[in-house]
């Protein structure tokens, strides 16, 4: 797949009279091919093991990233650069220009075992384990153990824990862009550096290393009467080595490193860049109960309840690299108020989902009710102390039904957020505001802010 940017209606500030105002900004493709062998059998009666069922294979993946290049007048500099002090580039989104483009590509290659055995009526057990090869990264083995034990005829416990294994995407790897945003009045180039750019050795930022992570989950699983079933889960994952987008740090003074990496002349005011900083937990709950009665040979009811509530921490943070520090204004942070937000507090924290389902021969009708809790997002500014809003949660309503006309024709007709609910806006006197360009938060948002969406399709089966 590939995405072609433009900028149109827009100028390259820099030129000025000169510059046009329609641009073609460039291309990133991604591609991914995929072979894959799998066996596995059920062997069933093995003495006092009711089934075995194992399963093997393998893996090889092939992936390539790409940047190509925009127009020149998209990415050039232009002679207000220096003598207007304007801004050079396509205005809101400069090209991709001809240092980031970039051809990129990986071959990754797996193994897998997996065993699972229903001991007797009572306890089921698996395991599995899994060994990779990046061509860039090296080897790992990973693994996981899981077991369900029938503690009572209707109630079950299980549970697992897994240690995972993620590397870095060609995206955060290589993706190089530079983009332009206004604060305070002040326009600025922000520069996001691909991890092999040489100017982050030489302010000791080394290159993505893969994530490794844990993860344990125990629950009680079952059904109450004959209508009425449940589950119950806890779980707690640990990432280690966590890959985050960098605080956005300025050249200037205030860290004279950056000023010295990067000159006047290349017109770059900010950098930011993918790095393993910090380690994080995440532990939370999740609860499920289903209602499901027939109430005659051809009308069935369903009633559906979902809640979740988790809650993610920062557990280490990384000192930053000494030759940023060196010389320093201020303390710097790799990860600062508004990355930290974006990890612990832009996602709700709970969940409530509630649906009931109604069916005959000819009809659905479905009624689903989602509750999104509250967010909170932060934003600093040059010299002043980091402030946050917080978002208020939000219940959005679904409904939708269908008929049926004939065996093989059926109409729909349904509403998403029937009720025309919007998140709150920004306080306008936040500079994410943007005086009123950008009304709703960009860092911390529950669900999208379109309203209601209608719709009806025909779906005809030969």
């Amino acid at each position: 797949n590939h995405l072609d940017i433009y900028s149109l209606e827009s100028a390259n500030a820099s030129k000025g009279l000169d510059s046009q105002t329609d641009f073609y900004v460039g291309r990133a493709s991604f591609a991914q091919s995929l072979t894959e062998l799998d066996f596995s059998k059920i062997i069933k009666n093995t003495g006092t093991i009711k089934w075995i069922n194992i399963a093997f294979g393998t893996i090889l993946k092939y992936d390539e990233f790409k940047l190509r290049e925009g127009e020149p007048a998209s990415y050039e500099i232009g002679p207000l650069a220096l003598t207007g002090n304007k801004v050079p580039g396509s205005s809101g989104r400069p090209g991709i220009s001809p240092e980031d483009r970039t051809t990129k590509s990986r071959i990754n290659s797996g193994t897998y075992f997996d065993i699972e055995a229903d001991i007797n009526d009572k306890l089921f057990v698996s395991a599995a384990t899994r060994y990779e090869y990046y061509n860039d990264f090296g080897g790992n083995l990973s693994g996981k153990l899981a077991a369900l034990w029938k503690i009572f005829s209707n109630v079950s416990l299980r549970g697992s824990i897994n240690r995972g294994f993620r590397a870095p995407s060609l995206q955060q790897i290589y993706n190089g862009q530079t983009t332009t945003n206004s604060q305070n009045g002040l326009i600025k180039l922000t520069k996001q550096l691909p991890a092999n750019d040489p100017r982050l050795s030489e302010i000791g930022i080394p290159k993505p290393m893969p994530e490794l992570s844990w993860n344990y989950n125990l629950g009680l699983t079952g059904k109450a009467g004959e209508n009425i079933f449940f589950s119950i889960d806890a779980y707690q994952i640990d990432v280690n080595n966590r890959i985050i987008i960098s605080e956005i740090l300025p050249v200037g003074p205030s860290i004279p490193t950056l000023q010295i990496v990067f000159p006047a002349s290349t017109g770059i005011k900010e950098i930011a860049f993918f790095t393993n900083h910090i380690d994080t937990r995440t532990h939370g709950i999740d609860l499920v109960v289903n209602y499901k009665k027939n109430l005659s040979q051809s009308r069935k009811l369903s009633l559906n309840g979902a809640y979740t509530f988790n809650k993610t921490v920062i557990n280490n943070e990384k000192a930053p690299p000494t030759a940023l520090q060196n010389g320093a204004l201020i303390p710097v942070r790799l990860i600062d108020t508004l990355s930290a937000g974006l990890i612990k507090t832009a996602q709700p924290r709970q969940k409530l989902i509630g649906s009931v389902d109604y069916t005959t021969n000819k009809i659905n009708l479905t009624l689903r009710v989602s509750y999104f809790g509250k967010v909170t997002a932060w934003e600093k500014l040059p010299g002043l102390p980091h402030r946050s809003q917080t978002f208020g949660g939000r219940t959005l309503t679904d409904l939708v039904g269908s008929y049926k006309l004939t065996s093989k024709l059926q109409i729909t007709i349904g509403a998403n957020n029937l009720l025309n609910v919007y998140p709150d806006k920004v306080n306008p006197n936040f500079a994410t505001y943007n005086n009123g360009q950008v009304p709703y938060s960009r860092s911390g948002l529950q669900f999208g802010f379109n309203g209601r969406y209608t719709y009806l399709s025909v779906q005809f089966r030969f």
